[in-house]
């Protein structure tokens, strides 16, 4: 503690003392409104804390808080692949998908799900860039990981600016 700090008194700022550097303790926590924060009354301090959720229709949930707003299901096993919640009825696939072979071995356009036998509901393979830590670029199915090709950098960029929607990964 320096000279100033003993005359004056500490000048905290979120923990620390501004003159002297010395660690406020024993932290004395208020919640602030609105906000999943606390603040120390003394030195100003935050530390984040956590959501306090409430009920709000069959699977949603708001944090009393802050206003945070999540859905929370309670799903039970429908069928293979299919889970229903059973609040709010909606139906949650969890397929495991595979490309789809001909009989002589080669792969044809699109993906069935292992377990099921379901198809990818967009019938065909849903192409993305797939970066490879070595530096290659892929063309990769995005639902069941099909390597589709390999791709040049000059490729890389003129695919990802014609499909934004399938960015690189």
């Amino acid at each position: 503690m320096n000279i100033i700090c003993k005359i004056r008194g500490h000048k905290w700022r979120d923990g620390y003392c501004s003159r002297c550097g010395s660690e406020h303790q024993g932290h004395e926590w208020a919640p602030q409104p609105g906000i999943c924060v606390e603040k120390c009354v003394i030195c100003n301090m935050s530390k984040e804390v956590e959501h306090s959720f409430s009920p709000r229709g069959n699977c949603e949930y708001v944090c009393t808080n802050c206003g945070k707003q999540i859905v929370r299901h309670k799903l039970v096993p429908k069928g293979n692949c299919i889970a229903v919640c059973v609040n709010c009825g909606v139906e949650k696939a969890d397929h495991k998908w595979n490309a789809v072979k001909k009989s002589n071995g080669t792969v044809k356009a699109g993906c069935k799900c292992t377990v099921c036998g379901a198809d990818n509901p967009e019938g065909e393979h849903i192409p993305t860039v797939r970066m490879h830590v070595s530096g290659t670029a892929f063309l990769v199915c995005s639902v069941c990981g099909l390597t589709l090709r390999e791709l040049s950098r000059d490729e890389v960029a003129r695919y990802t600016a014609s499909h934004p929607q399938h960015p690189a990964e």
